[in-house]
């Protein structure tokens, strides 16, 4: 299951390839056969402890982040499963930087059952938020780096869990929290940022082992 904003993308596709003679079933089993998203782009993984993981970590925005945690609130709805957001900072939005973190901490209440927040901006404009119904979730924290919350997830993440991993790649890269996780170690090398430039570029925001 995608997110419904990837709805204009298969429509813009199948009207393209319809241009050239190709049928509607062509179309689909093309898309089924070969879709592959981009990296750190609602890409799914397996993790730790039966969970599964959306990986949304190249980058966020206000209308991203809201599409996808209505996804999550329809599978929570579909399956039961407990829903973790990892949720880091939503850089770049100038003035509007509360208003939109404030937005989407609001909409978290009720959906999400495990909040983990990361960075400056998430524990200034949206933790009060979400503080003031703290007793809607079964956890909230905050951390200041991914690695951070990585750790604590691999020995605390629940069982059977549906994690989504959100946030802006500017000193927060989410991606990394995600290696902690996977059941798959070998899944690493499908995350967005890696490789030998990435890790010279992040390597200040990591702690210390």
């Amino acid at each position: 299951m995608l997110p419904l904003a990837y709805r204009e993308v298969f429509a813009a596709v199948i009207l393209a390839a319809l241009q050239t003679g190709l049928t509607l079933k062509q179309i689909t089993t093309s898309l089924e056969k070969n879709l592959e998203l981009p990296k750190g782009r609602s890409s799914l993984f397996k993790g730790i402890n039966n969970s599964s993981i959306i990986d949304s970590s190249y980058n966020a925005s206000l209308t991203a982040t809201m599409t996808l945690l209505d996804l999550v609130d329809t599978l929570k709805k579909e399956t039961g499963r407990p829903i973790v957001f990892v949720w880091g900072d939503m850089r770049e939005l100038g003035h509007e930087a509360e208003l939109e973190h404030v937005d989407v901490a609001k909409h978290a209440v009720g959906i999400v059952d495990y909040l983990y927040l990361v960075g400056p901006l998430t524990r200034k404009h949206a933790l009060p938020v979400l503080q003031v119904h703290d007793d809607t979730f079964k956890e909230l924290r905050w951390f200041d780096t991914s690695h951070r919350v990585g750790e604590f997830l691999k020995d605390n993440l629940p069982k059977d869990a549906i994690v989504l991993v959100k946030g802006s790649q500017n000193t927060i890269y989410l991606e990394d929290a995600i290696t902690y996780i996977l059941k798959d170690e070998g899944d690493k090398k499908k995350l967005c940022r890696q490789g030998t430039y990435w890790d010279l570029q992040k390597k200040q925001y990591k702690i210390s082992t």
